[in-house]
């Protein structure tokens, strides 16, 4: 039951994507709550300073426990990955109590910065779409992706760059967020079917071969008996009758040869 394709485990991931789906849902229709935003951060940054503290004690105590210099360089890059995530979590708690007052400052570059990134992407994006459809490089359709996304990106940017400010950068997050956590949902749920439509599959041909191999028995018993009488039903002359030719080829020799004296 509680194996992978089993009762428990095919629910449990109906419930979790429905639940992908739903928390998406909500987070795209209450995008531009201001107080579910707060608690949405609230709990991310809380999270995410957790998880920075937990790996960071444990790479201190792995620290401790080694001596070796070339373990002890090799946690550098965990060491400033596990800060920076601890510095993003505290960053997220005061975003969502509002106690900073760089914040608008912050969240103003940040959105010059993506609203840069996206055009520069959507521009490259229609310059290779376009090299290769004169070209005739790679699947039209696929080229015809890359303008539709390129012209996508670049929409966005200039979008971003326009209306560039706290509340609307918070609200385009959270909308890219529930769209993210539908996508998961519906993807584990595709998941899901999926291996359960290949597991009933695989049963059904598990089945159908153990009757064949019950019933092969018997038709390998009857083939056998086959088999042994075939070469007992064989004509055995077949092989004898150049033998009893040969005498008749010789008797002529033998009565020419006594009349070959009297020739003489």
């Amino acid at each position: 039951m509680f194996r992978k394709g089993g009762i428990i485990w095919t629910i449990w991931n109906f419930f979790v994507a429905a639940l992908f789906v739903t928390l998406g849902v909500v987070t795209c229709v209450n995008s531009g709550n201001v107080d579910f935003q707060n608690v949405i951060i609230l709990i991310a940054g809380i999270l995410v300073i957790v998880d920075a503290s937990l790996r960071l004690l444990t790479l201190a105590l792995s620290i401790i426990a080694n001596t070796e210099e070339e373990t002890l360089r090799s946690q550098l890059g965990r060491a400033a990955a596990s800060s920076s995530e601890l510095a993003i979590g505290i960053l997220l708690v005061l975003v969502s109590r509002g106690e900073s007052a760089y914040l608008t400052v912050l969240f103003q570059y940040l959105a010059y910065f993506l609203g840069i990134l996206l055009i520069t992407l959507g521009g490259v994006a229609l310059l290779f779409a376009i090299v290769f459809m004169v070209k005739k490089v790679g699947k039209t359709v696929a080229n015809i992706l890359s303008i539709v996304c390129g012209i996508i990106l670049v929409t966005g940017g200039i979008l971003i760059l326009v209306y560039a400010n706290q509340e609307a950068l918070l609200q385009l997050f959270f909308i890219f967020f529930g769209i993210l956590l539908i996508l998961v949902g519906l993807a584990l749920l595709m998941g899901t079917i999926v291996f359960i439509a290949q597991a009933c599959a695989a049963a059904k041909l598990a089945k159908s071969v153990a009757k064949e191999a019950k019933e092969s028995p018997n038709d390998n018993a009857i083939d056998g008996d086959v088999t042994e009488e075939t070469p007992q039903d064989k004509p055995a002359p077949a092989a004898e009758e150049p033998k009893v030719d040969e005498p008749k080829d010789e008797e002529p020799k033998n009565e020419e040869n006594p009349a070959n004296p009297e020739a003489e």
